[in-house]
């Protein structure tokens, strides 16, 4: 038994020996060298597993003395092919090698590499053929140059690679594709592998073109695509029957200023269609993304820097000059959205970032220089700055993102931002853009908090300056066309929310929106136009209201031309549970500065709440700040702009003084005008003009203003003025109305409301110490009853009225101030004067002079 099966195995193995013996020479993967470049001939025997030219034996290489030097690139290939697993095909010389036909496909696995040897080898088409192609990729894995030295493919008149076999993937290292007639590398079937390194430049179509429904992903290391005679990547057939989107990352070897490079192609830096991460293309699927880059630099090129179907997501890239060729612009996607980080997109031939129907989400951003928008969304679309970049739709903030972060939109040839809505939840310069900073539609902005709660503002301040003074401005609608240039700061169908913000030099308002502003620590001057502008004024219903949130900093409005505040409108209540007794135009919780405007101060349809604290509940006590608010020099300009109906800006005449409020069109009378520890002082009409409320003061000083110091009622009906007591205030003080260019204060209708005990037509009030003194007219001058009610400790003072030199009255009908004569005494009614603890003297006329009753208690004159 043992003997036998011994004998079995003995015989066992010599069978396998005889077998091993008889395999044929191609059954194993083989090495074979070019080194003989004189010429392109086949290889002799691809029997053998030897790569030469000559029959063995034989001397057909001329400078070599043995034939395994006689290896060509050409018989490489071949021989390749002919042998059974993957090869390398090792290119030993630094020389060209020129065809003189087109080469046959790779249809096994190779490797290519140029040797140690072999300084920069080229493989050089020009003879071979009228439609040749360089290589033709059809084995299921290809690699090109997996080595140190570079290799070039060139001068072929069809592609420099063509990749067509659906398992195909095809490798480069340091490979140079340039000069060739049609694609620098067209894939249309099969795969480029990520870890890829090349330069595809000069090439007479695309540098890479992708047919297959495969992602293309590249950039685990560099890769430079330019100045090919089509796009630098096309990613989909033409027809769009095929889909590809395109993937281009950072190599974990990559330095902070390494950039892969797609510039001054004629066409498209990237076009791309397809769905990343499988999403679905048909459907409204939000995670389709088409495009996703990182330290990418798109540049010079002839179309669209970026054009996708769907999502792109760019991060810590530049897109720099596209679009010259075809006035196009940097990023755009067609139906998806554009999300950015630390990108820089400028100069630009259109809009420096589009997306047609979705939104568009950017953190860290430069934006400048563009001819057209330079955040630019469609109808629904909109803008949002610091919105998490991980996220495409998302709202998720990065709470713990860089104090430091900071966006530009600047200089751009038409609006700096446009969206339905605009969200801004990091510092950002908006500077210099041909029309309007920001022009948000109807769901507003909201810019300088963490959130969109607009609880926290953040600390840094923004700048929205030298906006809408553009010489030549464009907006894209499918092309390029003119845009007015006429603009201003911050525009808004809707409302706006903004903190920690400079609005300053821009060509038309400051901020212009038909739904309510709401502002905290904001500085708003020297803008060609209004300030703050609310409401268009034609009723057509777009009217809201202006608040300042409580703060202790100062807000300022100065120095525009127009008017400081201008609301057309009026709110009960605000979102955040402010409320208020009756209709509210503007509302000014925290301490402000409104000087120097041309036009009016503030210029309000409605009731004016300013310099109390916030009011939370309907019939709470109103309790005023502790720090004074400021409204001077106004309404002294020569040229003010004006903004109409269609958002035109034009020049008119700068009339007004320092606070116009509290016409109510149905007569009620309200006490919705409240201003509280305020100076209004040296503006260029009256201090106050209250139509048909009652203006309900404390803690004021109303001085040298060219009119009255304060003036009530129209020819519409009722108004009055109320000075009410301040004693819950810590650092009691008298209330001032002194040195004005006219009546101290001029109440030309009275209302039936029971203030300070009496009722029925009562003008004037006045329950706290107030001196009144040296003003061009009567101290007093009401159409109703007078009241002056103060305490003996708490004595009034009303001195040297109706001695000006020169006096002014505002004329409701028509708006203006116009010249009146200066005469006048201490108090005048035309109906009743009731008078205790005053003190007058030094008048012109009378110290008081009543047409009906006069009672007077502890009152005191001058010898």
């Amino acid at each position: 038994m043992n003997s036998y099966r011994l004998l079995q195995t003995g015989t066992f193995i010599l069978l396998l020996l005889l077998l091993l013996i008889h395999i044929p020479g191609n059954a194993y993967a083989k090495d074979f060298y070019v080194s003989y470049t004189l010429s392109d001939d086949s290889d002799y025997d691809l029997s053998d597993n030897e790569c030469n030219i000559c029959e063995e034996g034989g001397e057909c290489c001329t400078n070599w003395s043995t034939q395994s030097a006689c290896c060509t690139f050409r018989a490489a290939i071949e021989q390749a092919n002919a042998t059974a697993g993957e090869d390398t095909i090792y290119v030993n010389t630094s020389y060209t090698i020129e065809l003189e036909s087109e080469l046959p496909a790779i249809t096994s696995p190779v490797n290519i590499y140029a040797d140690k040897y072999a300084d920069n080898p080229t493989l050089d088409g020009t003879n071979a053929g009228s439609n040749a192609d360089g290589l033709k990729i059809y084995a299921n894995t290809t690699i090109i140059n997996d080595g140190d030295y570079n290799f070039n493919i060139k001068n072929f008149h069809g592609n420099g690679i063509l990749v067509d076999n659906t398992d195909a993937v095809l490798k480069l290292d340091s490979v140079s594709i340039n000069s060739n007639g049609e694609n620098g590398i067209y894939v249309r079937n099969g795969k480029i592998d990520k870890e890829s390194s090349f330069s595809i430049t000069s090439n007479g179509g695309h540098g890479i073109w992708q047919e297959t429904d495969e992602m293309l992903e590249l950039g685990y290391y560099p890769i430079s695509i330019s100045n090919n005679g089509g796009s630098g990547i096309w990613a989909g057939r033409e027809d769009l029957t095929s889909r590809v989107p395109v993937r281009i990352v950072s190599g974990l070897n990559f330095s902070d200023d390494d950039l892969h490079g797609i510039s001054y192609n004629q066409g498209w830096g990237i076009y791309a269609t397809g769905c990343l991460d499988g999403g679905t293309f048909e459907s409204s699927d939000v995670n389709c993304t088409s495009v996703e880059l990182d330290k990418v630099s798109i540049r010079g090129n002839g179309n669209w820097g970026i054009e996708s179907e769907k999502n792109i997501t760019i991060t810590n890239s530049q897109i720099m000059e596209n679009g010259q060729n075809e006035e196009a612009g940097g990023i755009l996607s067609q139906e998806g959205a554009i999300t950015g980080l630390s990108i820089r997109v400028d100069y630009n031939g259109g809009p420096g970032i589009h997306s047609v129907k979705s939104d568009i989400s950017l953190a860290d951003v430069v934006i400048e220089y563009n001819k057209g928008d330079g955040v630019l969304t469609g109808e629904n679309g909109n803008v949002a700055f610091d919105a998490d970049p991980n996220l495409l739709y998302s709202k998720t903030l990065d709470t713990n993102r860089s104090s430091q972060r900071l966006s530009y939109i600047t200089r751009n040839d038409g609006r700096g931002i446009k969206g339905n809505s605009v969200s801004i939840h990091e510092p950002i310069f908006i500077s210099g853009n041909g029309s309007w900073g920001i022009e948000a539609g109807s769901e507003g902005l909201i810019m300088g908090y963490l959130d969109d709660t607009a609880t926290t503002a953040f600390e840094q301040y923004s700048k929205v300056d030298s906006n809408g003074d553009g010489e030549l401005c464009y907006e894209w609608n499918g092309f390029l066309e003119p845009l007015d240039c006429t603009g201003g700061g911050i525009f808004s169908e809707g409302g706006v929310q903004a903190a920690n913000t400079y609005i300053t030099d821009n060509g038309g308002p400051g901020i212009f929106a038909y739904g309510t502003i709401d502002l905290l620590r904001i500085v708003i001057q020297s803008n060609k136009g209004d300030g703050v502008r609310v409401g268009t004024g034609d009723g057509s219903g777009r009217d809201g209201s202006v608040l300042i949130d409580s703060d202790t900093e100062y807000s300022e409005i100065n120095y525009n031309q127009g008017n400081g505040i201008k609301v057309d409108g009026c709110a009960v209540k605000w979102a955040n549970d402010y409320w208020y007794d009756g209709c509210v135009s503007v509302a000014i919780h925290a301490p402000i500065n409104i000087t120097e405007n041309g036009g009016w101060g503030i210029d309000a349809s409605d009731g004016v709440y300013m310099g109390v604290e916030s009011v939370v509940t309907y019939d709470a006590d109103v309790v005023p700040l502790t720090e004074l608010s400021t409204i001077s020099g106004n309404g002294k300009g020569f040229d003010c702009y004006k903004v109409d109906s269609d958002g035109n800006i034009d020049e008119t005449v700068c009339t007004g003084g320092g606070i116009f409020a509290g016409r109510e069109e149905d007569g009620e009378e309200l006490d919705n005008v409240k201003i509280y520890n305020t100076l209004i002082e040296n503006n260029g009409g009256a201090g106050i003009v209250v139509e048909e409320a009652i203006a309900e003061l404390a803690m004021i000083k109303i001085a040298e203003n060219e009119g009255p110091g304060i003036q009530s009622g129209s020819s519409k009906g009722g108004g009055g003025v109320h000075i009410v007591p301040n004693d819950g205030y810590d650092g009691y003080r008298d209330d001032f109305i002194v040195d004005n260019k006219g009546s101290g204060i001029l109440a030309k209708s009275c209302v039936n409301k029971n203030i300070s005990g009496g009722s029925g037509c009562i003008s004037v009030a006045v329950r706290n110490s107030t001196q009144i003194d040296s003003n061009g007219g009567w101290g007093i001058e009401a159409e109703g009853d007078v009241f002056m009610l103060a305490s003996p400790e708490q004595r009034s003072r009303v001195v040297k009225n109706g001695w000006g030199d020169e006096c002014y009255e505002y004329h409701s009908l028509d708006g203006v101030t116009f010249p009146v004569d200066c005469i006048g005494g201490g108090v005048y009614s035309k109906r009743n004067i009731k008078i205790k603890s005053a003190y007058f003297c030094d008048h012109q006329q009378e110290d008081i002079l009543a047409e009906g009753e006069t009672i007077t208690e502890d009152v005191m004159y001058c010898q």
